[in-house]
């Protein structure tokens, strides 16, 4: 599966944040129900303020979350930049990747 296949339901994010989120979880993720439960498990964390903030350091991508909302960044291609996007949107990503795997 290409990450041009996976989608979800769209809840704010730019498109290019969206293909990012989309490639994070299939290349980081990948096919691992552990990791992406541990993922909706930090970020439900990070969104009531259990934690400050939180990172990932990935095989392509780096993904930061604080309060503020979410940033990641291709750690291979750095031509277009770190792209932001609202937790929300990376958590109904996760869910989504999660039926996907699980």
């Amino acid at each position: 599966m290409s990450d041009h296949q996976f989608s979800w339901p769209r809840k704010g994010a730019n498109d290019r944040a969206r293909d990012l989120i989309a490639a994070f979880l299939v290349i980081d993720i990948q096919w691992s129900p552990d990791w992406a439960r541990d993922l909706l498990a930090k970020i439900a964390d990070v969104k009531i303020g259990a934690l400050p903030s939180w990172e990932r350091i990935g095989n392509a991508y780096r993904l930061y979350m604080s309060a503020e909302g979410g940033l990641i960044e291709d750690r291979i291609d750095s031509t277009s930049g770190p792209q932001r996007f609202p937790l929300e949107e990376l958590e109904a990503a996760v869910t989504a990747w999660l039926e996907v795997i699980d």
